[in-house]
């Protein structure tokens, strides 16, 4: 008799292995980045797909980036869209990580 059931170990594999494409494929990606108002402007927090519920507020605003992922990490990014989003609940912020 499984501990886990087959559906369940079926997504940790799933999800693994994303996190290993991630990792490993360098590519081009486009995002929406979390960015805060501090005493000198905006400045960018975090991509919107690590934003939790718990974490968002209406004061954040959101704006679209491309950049170069290199073993998980962000190199040379560019603003795409130079407007910011504000959204009103964490529920537009979900639908933004659809797209």
């Amino acid at each position: 008799m499984p501990i886990i059931g087959e559906g369940v170990l079926a997504v940790k594999l799933i999800s693994f292995f994303k996190s290993v494409f991630d990792f490993l494929i360098p590519r081009f990606i486009t995002e929406y980045v979390v960015l805060e108002l501090r005493d000198d402007g905006y400045h960018p927090i975090c991509s919107s797909r690590w934003l939790q519920e718990w974490e968002f507020h209406r004061g954040l605003r959101f704006q679209k980036w491309r950049s170069f992922n290199l073993f998980g990490q962000s190199k040379i990014p560019r603003v795409v869209d130079q407007g910011l989003l504000q959204l009103n609940s964490f529920d537009e912020v979900l639908n933004l990580k659809r797209k």
